[in-house]
């Protein structure tokens, strides 16, 4: 998300779930999967999905009578997901069965090397360090790519190799496998967009996974070749124009930097003003052809942050989006950042908002949160000041009304946010309920906490007063 105004860019402070994806992406924008030609466009990209895994395993695969069952009914799963996990399964059936199927494959001797990914993925046993596992995805990836796997199938095993070899290996000598995979996963990506038989949306995904890895890293010279292959084959989708508004929405904010206005110097305004002139011109284009996606109004509210040109504007975009997607959590969020009192708003605003998305009786899913990211904010600027925001008796309330109503509508699909609800509990200093929450947080992100030693740190300190007050 980006941060716009007389101040500072920002890293996103969103108190959005901790938990992350085990499978490959779905669709940022859900269809409605009762319309025939979404219904056609569906089952096209199912079969095509199909022929890239299960039909390639098939076709160079190392198969044996000992695993085969197994691993087809993996693959077959993972081909489903991908197509129609957003619409009519939850993601953890589909991680499940497809972690039991694998790990029944390799137990059998399985050494394929697709077979290899999904049990990097999803297989392997919670006591295997991150450097293992990152050899793993390595080891699947180039045997993906000495079998002769579709270049979609190299291309996901060569990020993951490099997504994973990236954050296990701190040390020189891991760098080098980074870049071998990275650079092919680009070359495979590029090669891919060239393939006029594949989904539009699995190259639409392909395309946004590979500049996620290279966020902040991504030349002039590569976005330019990227961009020039998507235009070339693709120059008919509107997600493709959406896709260069972002990416020059970004480019803007890093010709301006990341200090305060009076750091900004005379040529980082001017190419700032002139990268978000050309990424609302590509988003006006992209919403022109399809105006029933949310997410092109959504980062036309990221480029009115930018420009500031009035509430109005910001308004018309934040309405288009929220009518058509009620559980955009991510632009309320962005209207929340619109309405600080160092951009264009007030802490007044930003709890009005907070409170409405509470509220709501047409807005769902972890909208109502907001209030709780509101309040999150609003803290850094009393921290600025040595002040505790917390331990003001008003905050706790708010926090606790929207979470518990959130897990009692949604129970275990909520999971992830009982990380965020915990936090919260311990900021506020809570700790009866940070007490009962903490069992409740299923595989803990510690991360999320600060570390492992945060973590264990606020256990201890959850004993200690509730020891204090017996």
């Amino acid at each position: 998300m980006l941060i716009s105004g007389a101040g500072c860019r920002q890293q996103a402070r969103s108190t959005s779930s901790p938990q992350s994806s085990a499978v490959e992406p779905r669709a940022a924008v859900v269809k409605d999967p009762e319309d025939p030609d979404v219904k056609r466009e569906i089952e096209e990209r199912f079969q095509w999905n199909v022929r890239t895994i299960v039909g390639d395993y098939g076709r160079v695969g190392s198969q044996s009578a000992r695993w085969d069952e197994p691993v087809r009914k993996a693959l077959e799963l993972m081909a489903h997901f991908r197509v129609h996990g957003a619409v009519d399964a939850s993601r953890a059936s589909y991680s499940d069965s497809i972690r039991e199927l694998i790990r029944a494959a390799r137990a059998a001797g399985c050494d394929d090397p697709l077979a290899l990914y999904l049990y990097a993925r999803l297989g392997v046993p919670e006591t295997m360090t991150e450097k293992d596992r990152a050899q793993l995805y390595a080891e699947a990836a180039d045997g993906i790519e000495s079998r002769g796997y579709s270049p979609i199938r190299k291309f996901y095993a060569h990020l993951r190799a490099a997504e994973r070899l990236s954050a296990a290996n701190e040390r020189q000598q891991g760098q080098a496998a980074v870049h071998k995979h990275s650079t092919r996963a680009w070359d495979l990506c590029i090669e891919f967009i060239g393939d006029k038989a594949a989904p539009s949306e699995d190259v639409r995904e392909a395309v946004e996974e590979l500049v996620k890895y290279w966020s902040g890293r991504l030349q002039p010279k590569r976005y330019e070749a990227l961009e020039a292959a998507l235009l070339r084959h693709w120059g008919n989708e509107a997600w493709v124009y959406r896709f260069k508004g972002t990416h020059f929405k970004e480019f803007a904010w890093e010709a301006r930097g990341n200090g305060y206005a009076d750091t900004v110097s005379e040529e980082g305004w001017r190419l700032f003003s002139e990268r978000l002139e050309i990424a609302e011109r590509a988003l006006l284009k992209s919403w022109e052809m399809n105006p029933s996606d949310p997410e092109t109004a959504r980062a036309l509210m990221g480029v009115e942050l930018g420009q500031g040109r009035g509430r109005d504007r910001l308004e018309q975009w934040f309405s288009r989006a929220m009518k058509l997607n009620t559980n955009f959590y991510e632009a309320c969020s962005i209207k929340l950042t619109y309405l600080e009192p160092k951009w264009h708003g007030s802490a007044r605003q930003m709890l009005e908002f907070g409170r409405e998305c509470a509220r709501s009786k047409e807005w769902g899913w972890s909208v109502p949160l907001i209030i709780a990211e509101a309040h999150q904010s609003l803290a850094r600027y009393d921290q600025r000041e040595g002040q505790d925001y917390w331990a003001d008796p008003s905050v706790w309330p708010e926090i606790e009304s929207c979470f518990e109503a959130f897990f009692a509508r949604y129970g275990e699909q909520g999971l992830g946010w009982r990380h965020n609800y915990a936090r919260f509990a311990y900021k506020c200093r809570k700790w009866s309920v940070l007490r009962r929450e903490l069992p409740l947080l299923g595989k803990v992100n510690y991360d999320f906490f600060g570390g492992r030693e945060a973590f264990e740190q606020m256990k201890r300190e959850v004993e200690e007063h509730l020891s204090e007050t017996k």
